[in-house]
């Protein structure tokens, strides 16, 4: 006995720096072992134990990866669960984020939907959005059961688990695929619904906004613009009704009486002034207000140098403010 306690001893003290208590020297020395038989990963002891080392590699998981599911503080055990389900480190980040709690919840969704595409596999994010929808109301057979015996597509989740659901309480998936029709119709009526109510509401805004006659006149359209000058033919813009501040942004404003004024803008770049007249026929002619303003036929004045300009000309039709 003796002599066995002394050659374990040595043993220790020669091979193992003495054995610590706490194992930490062995282990280190174990870890150099490990490496040393395995030159292939000698690069990543700096960074990872031999044993999370070698599990890594063995799962054809690269040093790369390895220090991005380091970064991400999940454990390597868990990190070759979510990288043998197609998740990357941001992946499993956001599907812990989400509630779930570990790989072990996704898996089984990810081997039971993956076969059934021979191209592309299910997204991470879908196979979170199945799974942590599911509790006990449909399993990854139910999804299965829809995919394969409808045109349900996998990225319309919402549509995929109301079927699921329809399958766990015992639907036939023979009727399916009516079932899914009969879904797609009632979605686009809601849909159409939803569609004529905005539509609406968007037309009492406009009614709120510049009134019934106003809109009448403008024959229902007013758009807003940044500027009231404009390089387009000056013909074009009678009958066209604009929202805008009576104002120069980068030029200058002559007034021809109180009822009207010349605006000469431009732009910053060096790009020749364009002139507008601007009438108020009801009054005072509000300068920097904001107005509904309406295209007429285009005035055709000289210019101080003598030149003929013809000029888009617009009339106030509303002041909003």
């Amino acid at each position: 006995m003796k002599k066995a306690n002394f050659v374990t001893a040595a043993f220790c003290a020669v091979f193992l720096a003495g054995c610590a208590a706490d194992g930490s020297d062995s282990h280190a020395l174990g870890d150099s072992f490990g490496y040393s038989f395995h030159p292939e990963i000698a690069s990543w002891q700096s960074s990872f134990p031999f044993h999370e080392a070698d599990a890594y590699h063995s799962h054809g998981i690269s040093y790369n990866e390895a220090e991005e599911w380091k970064g991400a503080n999940i454990p390597y055990e868990q990190a070759i669960k979510w990288h043998s389900i197609g998740f990357s480190p941001d992946d499993a980040k956001l599907a812990l984020g989400s509630g779930i709690k570990s790989a072990d919840e996704v898996a089984p969704w990810y081997y039971q939907l993956a076969p059934i595409f021979s191209q592309s596999k299910p997204l991470p994010t879908q196979l979170v959005s199945y799974a942590s929808n599911a509790g006990t109301s449909y399993t990854p057979a139910d999804v299965a059961a829809v995919l394969q015996n409808t045109s349900a597509p996998i990225g319309n989740v919402n549509e995929v688990i109301a079927l699921a659901r329809q399958v766990h309480t015992g639907t036939p998936v023979s009727q399916l695929p009516s079932q899914l029709t009969a879904m797609r119709d009632e979605a686009a009526k809601q849909q159409m619904a939803a569609d004529a109510q905005a539509q609406a509401q968007q037309k009492q805004a406009r009614v709120d906004r510049y009134g019934a006659v106003v809109l009448a006149a403008c024959k229902g359209k007013v758009t807003q613009a940044n500027m009231i000058v404009t390089s387009e033919n000056p013909y074009a813009t009678q009958g066209l009704c604009i929202e805008a501040t009576i104002r120069s942004i980068w030029g200058q404003i002559q007034w021809l009486n109180q009822h009207s004024l010349l605006l000469t803008d431009g732009l910053p770049n060096g790009q020749e002034p364009m002139s507008t007249i601007i009438t108020d026929p009801n009054g005072a002619l509000r300068l920097n207000a904001q107005a509904v303003l309406m295209g007429v036929k285009p005035i055709t004045y000289t210019s101080v140098l003598g030149a003929q300009t013809v000029a888009p000309t617009f009339v106030v039709v509303k002041y909003l403010n």
